[in-house]
């Protein structure tokens, strides 16, 4: 790491390389399939806690190393410019551009667009109220099979879940 730094720092300010029109898919494609290895790791996790505990540390680790700026690091100027050319963050010295849109502006309470949201959210609301009767019908009716068959195939059938009734 530190002849990578050193040779950055010997880096000229001046575009080594520039690239124009260069279509990013074949880019992000490449970067897939080592990327895929480490979805393989992902999916065939075994122990939850110990995989969580190691992402939070490589998250950790990533922000130390790769964002200086975070991490306030104190770099030299070549490297701080060979971070930026690296990162998909903005430079330090970006600037937002200020705001001329007006603020005080009356907001009236009774609006069009308050009754629109006020509807909306009441069709939501009984949507959702629906969708969770149907489901209590649902789990009355499967106990009540699974009372008249005098069978309790899933277990403890008073916990209040669906069974699907799959082999197991």
């Amino acid at each position: 790491m530190a002849i990578g730094l050193a040779a950055v720092a010997l880096l000229p300010d001046a575009p080594v390389l520039t690239l124009n029109d260069v279509p990013v898919e074949p880019i992000a494609v490449l970067i897939g399939i080592p990327l895929s290895y480490v979805a393989a790791q992902v999916l065939g996790a075994r122990d939850a806690r110990r995989f969580v505990a190691g992402a939070l540390v490589a998250i950790g680790g990533w922000f130390v190393i790769v964002y200086p700026n975070i991490a306030a690091l104190p770099l030299p100027s070549a490297v701080v410019n060979a971070y930026q050319g690296l990162l998909p963050t903005y430079l330090y010295a970006f600037q937002f551009p200020v705001s001329t849109a007006e603020r005080n502006v009356s907001t009236p309470l009774l609006s069009p667009t308050l009754a629109i949201l006020a509807v909306a959210i009441t069709v939501s609301c009984l949507v959702v109220a629906y969708s969770a009767w149907l489901w209590r019908i649902a789990l009355a009716e499967s106990a009540a099979n699974t009372a008249s068959s005098g069978a309790d195939v899933g277990g403890d059938a008073a916990d209040g879940l669906a069974r699907t009734g799959g082999g197991a």
